[in-house]
């Protein structure tokens, strides 16, 4: 039983903190040639891409009768978005949660439980995308966050309540930072985010309805915390009524450090603060109606769309937000479907790939597909088709 409240943790959260590896950035459906800004339809999508770009999706899985585990390779279609898995893929082990080093060239899996968690570190071929396991690091676990010098990582443990901080070197061994593990402020940590620059991190507390601000070292990467944190962000109390879907607090940074998007999945909120760029404080802006149960977020590289996904009420649809000046949210004039297998409890997580032209969702009802994101509209239209061969467990994209 507590492995299986483990897996789900990992599927809610891994996917949006393994956007911050994605080569750079922060970080399958009936074929639909013709959507709006597909391969067919290039001004819809950013234009075509470069000749010698490539990105690899990775995912980390479990087979749908749950008895094996492993890992699969993915190449994109930069001009449609579509997957094809790679040769030499899958492999089996304990894949559970999978994040990448910014430059592409190390894949991190943390796998264990809370007795004994591990991070072990992968040296990417950057030809063929093959994995080669380059150094194991025992004792280490939890959501990772990559700095975007390539050179700092941070580690939130949420069984142990630590947030650390490490240097990791060209095989990934990861070598404790100065003062890691660093001050908590007197709350219990549930999910993070780094600001794209690497200047600020925020840590959220659902418990307490709070957040923890932090300021980053950029020469030693040591994290202080900010004057007046914990900050509280919202009132929620839970109620003594059944409920399943999540309550916590998810946190997403813009794509140009100016603002913190927080959403209250207790009470059904999204809010936009203001990042004080030399303190690091935060300040709401706006708060506008989201749905209950969201467990992650995305924002385009662009700066023009956030989307969020979540589980229970949440996982069957991806819903969109329009970004405005001053971090202004516009909610999309409805939800993007699904594709659902049978299970009663969906879990639905999403990223992006770094142009921001694709987003793609993972679900627990062993769906795993992409969708075109329109760069003018925020639209998404499903495209390449819904692979059901297994459960993914967390996603990362390396450029």
């Amino acid at each position: 039983m507590f492995k299986s409240v483990r897996a789900a943790s990992i599927f809610l959260l891994c996917f949006c903190l393994a956007l911050m590896g994605c080569g750079g950035s922060t970080t399958t459906s009936s074929s639909n040639p013709t959507a709006p800004g597909n391969g067919n339809n290039p001004g819809g999508n950013g234009g075509t891409p470069p000749s010698n770009a490539s990105e690899t999706l990775y995912e980390a899985f479990r087979s749908l009768d749950n008895t094996s585990s492993g890992i699969r390779a993915f190449n994109i279609d930069l001009n449609n978005g579509t997957l094809s898995q790679l040769p030499g893929f899958p492999l089996s082990g304990p894949f559970e949660g999978l994040s990448a080093a910014p430059a592409g060239n190390l894949l991190f899996n943390f796998h264990g439980d809370n007795t004994s968690p591990a991070t072990t570190a992968y040296q990417i071929n950057p030809s063929s995308k093959a994995l080669s396991q380059s150094s194991d690091n025992p004792g280490i676990g939890g959501f990772m966050v990559f700095h975007p010098n390539n050179k700092f990582v941070y580690v939130l443990d949420t069984f142990r309540n630590t947030l650390s901080g490490f240097a990791f070197d060209a095989s990934g061994h990861l070598s404790p930072l100065a003062g890691s593990p660093y001050s908590t402020a007197g709350a219990r940590l549930d999910t993070l985010d780094l600001s794209p620059n690497g200047r600020f991190l925020y840590v959220a507390s659902n418990n307490q309805n709070s957040v923890v601000g932090y300021s980053v070292d950029p020469s030693s990467g040591a994290l202080t915390v900010l004057p007046g944190m914990p900050m509280q962000v919202r009132t929620f109390t839970p109620c003594d009524c059944p409920r399943k879907d999540p309550a916590g607090i998810v946190l997403k940074f813009s794509a140009d450090n100016q603002d913190l998007f927080i959403d209250d999945a207790g009470d059904g909120f999204l809010s936009s603060y203001s990042v004080n760029q030399s303190s690091g404080a935060i300040t709401r802006v706006i708060t506008v109606r989201d749905r209950q149960g969201t467990t992650n977020m995305v924002v385009t590289p662009n700066n023009k769309f956030l989307y969020d996904a979540g589980s229970g009420s949440a996982g069957g649809d991806i819903r969109g937000f329009v970004i405005g000046p001053g971090g202004a949210l516009s909610p999309m004039a409805s939800g993007f479907a699904v594709p659902l297998g049978p299970e009663t409890f969906v879990i639905t997580a999403i990223l992006l790939d770094p142009s921001g032209r694709f987003l793609y969702q993972g679900n627990n009802s062993a769906r795993l597909s992409g969708y075109v994101i329109d760069q003018n509209t925020g639209n998404l239209s499903p495209n390449g088709p819904i692979i059901t061969d297994n459960i993914p467990i967390s996603m990362v994209i390396v450029k």
